[in-house]
């Protein structure tokens, strides 16, 4: 009996004090007719819309929408996702998260689209650092308009077709040295050769190509007397301010 008057009391306090805010909107749209009523309305409802967009939010933040990828982009996601309990959506307007193949990630009308109110797994422009050439481009260009110094953790690099001149010249130097040519595009390998300076070195590359070369590193470090490489994988969650999270874990490549 006690805990029902209190509920009972506690519901009238309710009610006046809604009826209270009802007087204080439709006071302070006096003489704007239909827009008073409006306004009441707007002040009783505020809870349940409260509450529903709430849960609508909560729902939406675990989804993900997948139209923009295929092959083994989806495949490794709905694996992952399946993991973490994620739901995979049908819409891209319902989805917290969009993601997109490298390919869509170009289209840059589709990410200013989706950047309004959603995140996805590229930034604008994140090809430029992620593709041999370009990221070559753009690294030489700091160099030539700072000092050489302080760019000292990648090798003399030429990036043709628009190098070649300066490459031939290089190519034509009386002391031998050693280049190792990477095709644009290329992985894992493929298609990568090393070539010789000298002036009768035979020229194994052309202007129409599209390929980095670079100084091949003539003493590099070794680890137990193998050459390797070691990858670091870093999450980039904003640019402006700068913020990166460091994976526990990397990998690291040895030629035997």
């Amino acid at each position: 009996e006690q805990a029902a008057a209190a509920a009972a009391a506690a519901k009238e306090e309710e009610q006046a004090a809604e009826g209270a805010g009802e007087k204080e909107a439709e006071g302070s749209v006096q003489g704007l007719g239909s827009r008073a009523t409006t306004s009441a309305s707007l002040v009783s409802s505020t809870g349940s819309r409260t509450s529903r967009t709430g849960k609508e939010k909560v729902a939406k933040k675990f989804c993900v929408f997948l139209g923009h990828c295929n092959n083994t982009s989806v495949l490794v996601m709905r694996l992952v996702m399946e993991r973490m309990g994620w739901k995979e959506v049908d819409k891209e307007e319902a989805a917290r998260f969009v993601w997109l193949d490298p390919s869509h990630a170009v289209r840059m009308e589709l990410v200013e689209r989706v950047c309004r109110a959603q995140r996805i797994n590229f930034f604008p422009g994140m090809r430029y650092l992620c593709n041999k050439a370009p990221l070559y481009r753009i690294l030489n260009r700091c160099k030539r308009a700072t000092s050489p110094e302080e760019f000292p953790f990648f090798p003399s690099t030429w990036t043709l077709p628009e190098d070649f001149a300066s490459l031939e010249e290089e190519l034509r130097q009386k002391k031998p040295k050693t280049f190792i040519v990477k095709p644009d595009g290329g992985a894992q390998g493929t298609g990568i050769f090393l070539i010789r300076s000298g002036p009768a070195a035979e020229l194994k590359v052309s202007a129409s190509d599209r390929c980095i070369v670079q100084r091949y590193v003539h003493k590099p470090l070794l680890l137990g007397g193998y050459k390797f490489d070691l990858r670091l994988y870093v999450l980039v969650t904003s640019v402006d301010p700068l913020r990166c999270y460091l994976h526990r874990d990397g990998l690291a490549r040895f030629c035997t």
